[in-house]
């Protein structure tokens, strides 16, 4: 108790010089401590403005994703019809092919070209999506039209076309597996499903093939190689290419 009295008294009868020289003591470690306070205080502004950040990019992104998809189904109208194009022009190309001498109607014929603005509207969803899956099957259509329209531009086309009929199945497989691509992507831009689709569905191929009016009554061959090549473990396939 005396103890806690002269401790008192010594406060009481000099506390400024007392408060002076805790300070001038303790003045390195009171530095430490606020410096330590005000660089916790700035690690949390910090992360809160990252966190800010990440949820506007985030929300930017999902705009931008939404925005694109609204765009595609009228992307994927203009890709169905350029496969169309394509399609009807190989049937009608079809009686003629294979003669080996020019094409008695070369200068009507007239190359479908690939709509230019399909590839920028489906670019912009890779760029937005976060379904890496979705992102993988966008690259790819937008390869196989590429391909395609570079097969088409060929200035040689119309002479194999003559040549060998090979030529027109080999075009019509390649339109036919890009139609089934564009066809697996409309439930998805038609909000009719809410999965983006991650490849292709094959047998529609088959059907595109039909379409066009490479029926498999007439042109059988052409749906042998057909599900040889993209449905090798279908039951269509063992039933047009039977074993040997």
């Amino acid at each position: 108790m005396e103890i806690l009295v002269d401790i008192a008294f010594f406060l009481g009868s000099r506390p400024a010089e007392w408060f002076r020289a805790a300070l001038y003591d303790w003045q390195t470690l009171i530095t430490g401590v606020l410096a330590v306070v005000a660089a916790i205080f700035s690690i949390r502004q910090v992360r809160q403005q990252i966190d800010q950040t990440a949820q506007l990019e985030v929300e930017r992104r999902a705009r931008s994703f939404s925005a694109a998809r609204a765009r595609m189904p009228a992307a994927l109208d203009k890709l169905s019809g350029y496969c169309e194009e394509i399609g009807n022009l190989m049937i009608t190309i079809w009686p003629n092919a294979g003669i080996r001498r020019p094409l008695y109607f070369s200068s009507e014929i007239t190359i479908p070209k690939a709509p230019e603005s399909v590839i920028n509207d489906l670019a912009s969803l890779i760029e937005t999506t976060d379904n890496e899956a979705f992102a993988a099957f966008l690259a790819t259509l937008i390869s196989k039209i590429q391909l395609i329209d570079a097969r088409m531009r060929d200035s040689r086309l119309l002479e194999k076309i003559s040549s060998s009929k090979t030529t027109v199945y080999d075009r019509v497989l390649d339109v036919a597996e890009l139609n089934s691509f564009v066809d697996t992507a409309f439930a998805f831009a038609r909000h009719e499903v809410d999965v983006p689709p991650g490849d292709n569905e094959p047998y529609r191929i088959s059907l595109a093939l039909s379409r066009y009016g490479f029926d498999m009554g007439g042109h059988r061959d052409l749906h042998a190689r057909c599900a040889k090549k993209f449905m090798p473990d279908h039951a269509l396939n063992t039933a047009l290419n039977p074993p040997s």
